[in-house]
């Protein structure tokens, strides 16, 4: 091989490994900043300029991959890695271009507000590692039944806070939405069931399937639905922040109705509270 080329393939290796290190520099950094809740948008942008300028344009697609990678890391939760966290949340509707990329194609827009009632008492009465490891089997049970009634890439699971979460998906139609929320609501309800009768349980299995039985772990929902073509084309932050508030602080206040109706209910984007019986009962008809 000739030395000239050889000494260039060397080079780019050599680059490579660098901006490798770089990025795993740039994780400890996302680890800590992250902690202080800081908008770590503006370091995304000037890395990925950097990139561009400096390696060679064969590398950068690469490199950009790992990036991105990154990106998503950090705005993945903390303890449950499924879901998006409230960060990635604020940073899509605080910045046009990336919001964009969540309404291309879509018609219409849909939020699913929820939250785990008492739980508090449930961290209180039997603590936060069981309450952490029943957090993570409903948020389980919730990725599943959206897995089986969503298309993956136009839903967005994030965790809001706490024991709060509200999920995200475009082109939905109405009717789909409505079945979708009763399925999560029932299917959280039965779900103690399925500590009931299995011979092989570990004591956390035990401990959880006691937990449920005792409290019989419910869901409170709100539900909005908008049709993004009943609206001006969002082309500032103002725009966006009105559509947040139609969508996510209206699914929230939906969600208090149901609490303040007897919790385990769920509120349309009507005004319409259904307890878990009436969600039942709606479901009948389609499983047949």
């Amino acid at each position: 091989m000739d030395s000239k080329i050889y000494f260039r393939i060397f080079h780019q290796r050599v680059r490579l490994l660098f901006w490798c290190a770089l990025f795993l520099y740039c994780s400890t950094v996302v680890s800590a900043e992250k902690e202080q809740c800081g908008d770590i948008h503006q370091k995304f942008v000037r890395i990925k300029a950097i990139i561009q300028k400096h390696l060679p344009s064969e590398q950068v697609e690469e490199v950009l991959e790992l990036l991105h990678e990154l990106r998503t890391l950090y705005y993945k939760d903390g303890l449950l890695q499924e879901i998006w966290s409230k960060e990635w949340l604020l940073h899509m509707f605080q910045n046009l271009d990336e919001f964009s990329y969540l309404v291309k194609d879509a018609t219409c827009f849909s939020c699913i507000y929820f939250d785990i009632d008492h739980f508090s008492h449930v961290n209180g009465t039997y603590g936060h590692t069981n309450g952490d490891h029943i957090l993570g089997r409903i948020i389980n049970r919730v990725s599943a039944v959206l897995k089986t009634t969503t298309r993956v890439k136009d839903t967005y699971f994030v965790r809001h806070g706490g024991d709060e979460f509200l999920i995200l998906i475009r082109n939905l139609p109405q009717k789909r939405l409505r079945f979708l929320s009763a399925r999560l609501l029932t299917e959280i309800y039965e779900y103690h069931k399925v500590f009931q009768g299995l011979e092989k349980l570990t004591e956390s299995d035990i401990e959880i399937g006691k937990i449920y039985e005792s409290n019989f772990v419910t869901l409170s929902a709100g539900m909005t639905h908008v049709d993004l073509a009943a609206l001006a084309p969002i082309r500032s932050v103002v725009q966006l922040a009105k559509l947040q508030e139609l969508l996510i602080e209206g699914a929230d206040k939906l969600l208090y109705k149901s609490k303040k109706a007897g919790r385990g209910r769920l509120t349309d984007w009507l005004g319409q509270t259904f307890s878990l019986d009436d969600l039942s009962n709606s479901l009948k008809p389609l499983e047949r």
